[in-house]
């Protein structure tokens, strides 16, 4: 017999690595993607946006959002100047693989279903960006798309493992702002920005707790499977006191669908160590996690049971004490009434002001300071002042109406006149508005606009132009106060439905199928990729109750281009 003749493993040049340099940074510098953006507001944003002088300027969404977008350009010209300019040609898995066509095609819809909402849609000018304090525009959507594709063309072999330290370098980064908090007596945000709030510091460099909780959940899985596949004895044990770190952030940011989400990867992480190949010796570093809590709960133990009270009980749910409860309001001229299931009270204005009555019998009259109604009315007080009629029925905040020309009209946010305010969609079953700390409410009233979003959405970033802002009732009984604006319907799914149409989310739902399957039994077999599956269920599970943002979804999209590979992708994206 002939010697074979033994091939030599070609070497991919140190160039190719770049793609997954770039998504590893995405991972590790998103905690610090912070600033101030100053965004100049369009027109139709000012009524509702709070600004100044029709500027908003914005610490943490826009930042990051455009963090993304450039990173997917970035990856865009790699690409392109790889098929132009190529040093040492690798043929793409997308060309290659047969695998690569679904979910191209799906990408491909998604991306056309947001353009077609956004050129058809009513504030078209928004949609770029997204609405000035929700900042998750197209933009974002092209980085998310060219991520997930970024990860599914390179991320393979000796690259995936950059994730794994891109993830690390972000807990890194955490843990600092974490301990100088704790030390400081500080929050970071006093530290950065001067300004303070009774949330964790921590959380308000993302926005908003629940934004940060979902970022230390979806890191959490990665980094304690991480550990199992480390070889190095003090590389797992750093690995899974990082995973701690983020268990414990995620606990004190207060966000309940990240304490579920926590929950949900600790126990799919246990059953995959106890029942799969990754149960070996290596895998008790793993209980190396529980270290960071431990030492949160000896330090202050009264503190973190109470967090993770806060935490797995919701514990912001609005809860209006003695007051006149709204059911109805209705504003007819000079003539405000106000009901209270079979009870009334009317305000009308005269020649020298306004005079109140209850159930139809004369109160008094409104004079220039805030004065309790008599009798059984006595919950609620009311008082007119240069214009202003002003009500404190009880509730956290007043409602402001102005009397104009003898005329009544209510005082939205910013100051804007609404000569008619809206009214919820389903007010019968106002018992469930305050479930999930009022997300009973929005998805209630974000119901009557998917009628619009059959074969198109409203547009990215446009949702809070739809939704009932001016619902006094609804407001008042689920908030306490009507100065809120709901900019998000508190859903990733009905987001995705509303914003850019539900053919738009059932490609992702496909996308979605598509990278769960693929991802499921390589997962089994790779504690990498088992951390990787983990994290994108956990966001699935984690979207129902909470929106799409450009910190954490970034996350998602690369961890759904893992999973989407072909079942046996090749080691190297060159081969």
């Amino acid at each position: 017999m002939g010697a074979e003749k033994k091939k030599k493993k070609t070497k991919s040049p140190l160039y190719t690595w770049f793609p997954a340099v770039v998504i590893a940074a995405v991972f590790a510098l998103m905690p610090v993607i912070v600033g101030s953006v100053e965004i100049i507001l369009h027109e139709c944003e000012l009524p509702l946006a709070p600004n100044g002088g029709g500027i908003l300027i914005d610490h943490c969404q826009r930042p990051r959002e455009i963090f993304v977008f450039a990173a997917g350009c970035i990856l865009l010209l790699y690409w392109a100047g790889e098929r132009i300019f190529p040093d040492h040609p690798l043929p793409s898995p997308f060309v290659r693989e047969k695998a690569a066509r679904l979910p191209m095609i799906f990408c491909g819809g998604l991306l056309l279903m947001a353009v077609i909402s956004a050129v058809f849609s009513q504030y078209g000018e928004v949609s770029f960006w997204g609405f000035a304090t929700q900042s998750e525009g197209i933009a974002a959507l092209i980085g998310y798309i060219l991520l997930y594709l970024a990860a599914y063309c390179w991320l393979r072999g000796d690259r995936l493992r950059l994730i794994s330290f891109g993830a690390l370098a972000a807990a890194g980064i955490m843990t600092v702002f974490y301990l100088t908090e704790r030390i400081s007596g500080q929050q970071m945000t006093q530290l950065v920005w001067g300004v303070a709030d009774e949330r964790t510091g921590t959380a308000l460099l993302f926005g908003n707790s629940a934004v940060c909780g979902e970022f230390s959940v979806l890191l959490f899985p990665v980094l304690l499977l991480s550990g199992i596949r480390a070889e190095k004895l003090a590389l797992r044990a750093v690995f899974s006191l990082a995973a701690g770190v983020m268990a414990c952030i995620t606990v004190t940011s207060y966000s309940t669908a990240a304490f579920a989400g926590l929950g949900i990867a600790a126990v799919l992480c246990a059953a995959l160590i106890l029942f799969t190949s990754c149960r070996n010796k290596r895998a008790l570093y793993s209980l190396l996690a529980l270290a960071p809590f431990v030492v949160m709960l000896a330090v202050n133990f009264t503190g973190t049971l109470r967090s993770l009270q806060i935490s797995a009980e919701n514990a912001g749910v609005y809860a209006p004490g003695e007051c006149f409860r709204l059911t109805d309001i209705d504003i007819s001229g000079d003539t405000l009434t106000l009901y209270s299931g079979d009870d009334t009270l009317t305000v009308k204005l005269t020649e020298d002001g306004a005079e109140a009555s209850g159930n139809g019998e004369y109160l008094c009259a409104l004079g220039e300071k805030m004065a309790p109604f008599p009798g059984e009315f006595s919950s609620a007080s009311a008082r007119l002042s240069g214009g202003l009629l002003q009500f404190d029925l009880g509730y956290d905040d007043t409602i402001e109406f102005q009397a104009l020309d003898g005329e009544i009209i209510y005082i939205g946010l910013n100051g804007y006149l609404d000569p008619e305010p809206s009214t919820s969609a389903f007010p019968e079953l106002s018992r469930f508005y305050s479930f999930g700390t009022g997300r009973g409410y929005i998805w209630l009233n974000s119901l009557p606009i998917l009628k619009n979003c059959i074969f198109k959405g409203i547009g990215e970033g446009q949702f809070a132009f739809w939704f009932p802002q001016d619902d006094i009732v609804g407001m008042l009984n689920t908030h306490g106060t009507t100065a809120l604006l709901t900019d998000k319907p508190h859903c990733m799914y009905l987001g995705i439905a509303l914003s850019d149409g539900i053919p738009a989310l059932v490609l992702f739902a496909c996308l979605v199928f598509i990278a769960v399957k693929r991802g499921f039994f390589p997962a089994l077999r790779d504690p990498v990729r088992a951390g990787v599956i983990i994290s994108l269920v956990c966001f699935l599970v984690m979207g129902i109750v909470n929106d799409s943002g450009a910190a954490y979804s970034s996350l998602f999209w690369v961890f759904a281009g893992i999973c989407s590979q072909s079942a046996a992708p090749s080691e190297d994206p060159g081969k």
